[in-house]
């Protein structure tokens, strides 16, 4: 009986190690359910929000560099590698195209015209480098 407790116990740590982090999870679905804010605000304002959501993601999905760069509130944990936070990830790529996508481009300022190249710029080569993903 000890020995099954422990079997249980050993599987309950191990899918609770595998689980993506609660506030990654929910950055992200915030990040998918962009596209649903087109028409609520400006598209500056929309373009800020978006930012404020990428920053926020990357900062949760590497919790070392945050710390490094001084980013509170994730210094209390490593990086996550798991099949199911990296699968995620990959999502989040996407999902964050299509967040950009849904931004009226030329409803923004040239200054932020440029922003908004530079951020899809970065996105697509995340999703372009997929290719070369090895696990």
């Amino acid at each position: 009986m000890k020995k099954l407790f422990a079997v249980l116990a050993l599987l309950l740590a191990a899918a609770a190690s595998a689980a993506v982090p609660p506030d990654l999870a929910e950055s992200a679905r915030q990040i998918q359910q962009f596209p649903a804010t087109r028409g609520q605000g400006s598209e500056s304002e929309r373009l800020r929000r978006f930012f404020d959501l990428y920053w926020r993601t990357r900062m949760l999905a590497a919790p070392e560099l945050a710390t490094y760069i001084g980013y509170a509130g994730v210094d209390d944990r490593l990086g996550d590698l798991s099949p199911e936070t990296i699968a995620l990830s990959l999502r989040i790529a996407h999902d964050e195209r299509a967040a950009l996508a849904s931004i009226d481009r030329a409803r923004l300022t040239p200054s932020e015209q440029v922003n908004y190249d530079l951020a899809l710029w970065r996105v697509e080569q995340g999703i372009e480098g997929e290719r070369f993903h090895s696990e």
